[in-house]
């Protein structure tokens, strides 16, 4: 580990956040942005660290930087400012959100399983199912399990926002 790369805080900040070490994902994203502040990457890749360690009230900002720093930003900035929506339980702001991200990728499996627990959790039986048969055609034996697995949030009460949301749209176990 060369402290002086910044792209080596991006990597550790992905490594961290798995592991389920939140508060070291959060210190290397942020040490990313120290050595590079006028990079976009490095304050999405904060804002997506945050997201899961319990912050999501702080992700749209974080993303609005990133979208001033490179105005054509990737679709996973719209993912993750929808993500934080869902977890704040602005669930039509989290769909319309996610919608944007889904036009620019159609192909994102966590976009579609997000919009599909949106859609579950706003009680739209037929929307969440619809958003589930997306996610069944990337990715045919998705379940709750893989949800489970790769939903790495700091807080039980987000991962189990999620997988009610996901079960009200009709995904199995």
């Amino acid at each position: 580990l060369d402290p002086t790369l910044p792209l080596v805080y991006e990597a550790l900040a992905s490594a961290h956040l798995f592991k389920r070490q939140h508060e070291e994902a959060v210190a290397a994203a942020t040490r990313w942005i120290e050595l590079e502040p006028g990079n976009a990457e490095a304050y999405a890749n904060l804002a997506g660290m945050l997201h899961f360690a319990g912050e999501p009230e702080r992700v749209a900002g974080l993303i609005e930087k990133a979208k001033r720093l490179n105005p054509f930003y990737p679709f996973y900035y719209m993912l993750y400012v929808g993500q934080a929506c869902f977890i704040l339980q602005r669930f039509e702001d989290a769909v319309a959100t996610i919608g944007r991200a889904i036009v620019h990728n159609p192909q994102s499996l966590p976009a579609h399983f997000f919009l599909a627990a949106a859609y579950g959790q706003m009680g739209k039986t037929d929307l969440a199912r619809d958003a589930l048969a997306e996610v069944r055609r990337i990715s045919p034996d998705f379940s709750i399990a893989q949800a489970r697995a790769i939903a790495a949030y700091r807080r039980q009460a987000d991962v189990d926002l999620l997988l009610d949301g996901l079960r009200k749209a009709g995904l199995q176990e």
